[in-house]
This record gives structure tokens, sequence and C-alpha cells, in this order.
């Protein structure tokens, strides 16, 4: 007795592979994309650290810039009203950072301090008074001299052009990890 074999063609359609054999179709593609995702899911990023900040801060932006007009709450840190902490720690929370003190002047104590030099969009401004070391304001930095806020009571959360500048009361912190 012999036995032949019959030809096996693959085609691709629509993204999905396709067996054909003896006229038979079988659809591999649920299975394939499964198994693709798996080794994506355990495969280190290739991403560089600034790709990862960048891609991490332009998330931000997007956070932010979603909830502007949010109005201000004093202890707030849901969409229904923020105070500055909570505002920028929900918008850190939205790209994976977390665990951060709730204060502006504990999250201050707690990240590393970069110079308005090295400041990037996604970077953390903090607000001190003249002759005080304690910060009692902070932002999520849009770049450019350009932060999101929630401010005051009767403000809602707004992108803010141009920096109260006195270098002696701002300073900015890093709470993305840049590498």
């Amino acid at each position: 007795m012999t036995v032949r074999s019959r030809p096996l063609r693959v085609l691709i359609a629509a993204g999905a592979a396709v067996a054909v054999a003896a006229g038979a179709l079988t659809a591999s593609a649920p299975a394939a994309q499964a198994e693709q995702r798996q080794r994506d899911a355990e495969r280190p990023s290739r991403a560089s650290p600034n790709q990862l900040f960048l891609a991490k801060s332009t998330r931000m932006m997007s956070v932010a810039a979603g909830l502007k007009g949010v109005p201000y709450r004093r202890g707030g840190s849901t969409p229904a009203g923020f105070d500055c902490s909570g505002f920028s720690l929900y918008v850190l929370a939205k790209v994976g950072v977390t665990g951060l003190p709730r204060t502006a002047d504990a999250i201050f104590r707690s990240v590393p301090a970069v110079s308005y030099e090295q400041a990037r969009a996604g970077d953390l401004v903090f607000f001190r008074r003249k002759g005080s070391s304690r910060v009692h304001h902070m932002g999520v930095y849009a770049g450019n001299d350009r932060y999101w806020h929630a401010q005051q009571s009767g403000t809602r959360v707004h992108l803010e052009y141009g920096l109260p500048w006195s270098k002696r009361t701002i300073t900015f912190g890093r709470a993305l990890n840049a590498g």
C-alpha cells in the first residue's frame, strides 16, 4: 500500500494563518495569536529608558488633559475632586507609579530632584514659599514652563502657562524612572 502525502499550503488572509490540505481548512489564528501574546509578555522590553519615559509622560499628559475642569476639593484624590497632591498621584497611578506619600511635601522629599534644565514633561513641579523649606503646592510638569495642577478652593484642574519664577521657590522632582 502506498501513502501519498498531500501538499500543505499556508495562506495569510486578514492576519490569520490558514492551513489548506486536501480541501480542509484549519484556522489557527486564535491559538497562534494567544501564543504570540504570551511570548510578547514574557519577552523583556526592548524600549530604551528614554522611550519608556516618553511613553509614560505622554500618557500622563493625556490623563491630565482628560481631567481638565475637575473641581478642586481639599483632600480629594478622585475625578469627583482633587487637591494638588491627589491630582498628581492620580495621574502617576495611571502610568503605574504608586506607593508615594500623600502630601506634596512628603512626595517632594521622596523623589529625586532634577534641575530646571533637566526637567521634562512628566516630572513633578513643587512650590515653596520664600523662606520656607516646606512644599505647599505641586503639579505635573508639562514642559515649556507649563504645568497641570489643582490649585485651590474655587478653581478647577487646569494647565497653567508660565511658572511663577523664583528658582528658590520652584523645584522639580522625578517620579518616573528614566533609567
